[in-house]
């Protein structure tokens, strides 16, 4: 979910690629199971949250993209028939 160095953003968001994140919310990559991607959207939100509620840094989202991070969670979490948290 690296976004090449070549996009050159700077700020939190610049470690994701925000496109691809968008993708899960329709299905896996190929290379992929749901369970793999529900487990590093997991991981994500919770280091990034994390991240914002102490120093702030080694945050990869920014206030505009962990809206989107959620919402491809929560699809992900959906198609495993787990509930997402509300």
């Amino acid at each position: 979910m690296r976004r090449s160095s070549a996009a050159g953003t700077a700020g939190p968001s610049r470690g994701c690629d925000i496109e691809l994140i968008e993708s899960l919310r329709f299905g896996p990559p190929a290379s992929r199971t749901d369970l793999d991607v529900a487990i590093a959207l997991t991981r994500l939100l919770h280091h990034d949250f994390v991240s914002h509620g102490t120093d702030g840094k080694g945050r990869h989202l920014d206030d505009e993209n962990v809206p989107v991070v959620i919402k491809a969670h929560r699809a992900v979490l959906e198609r495993l028939a787990l509930k997402p948290p509300t």
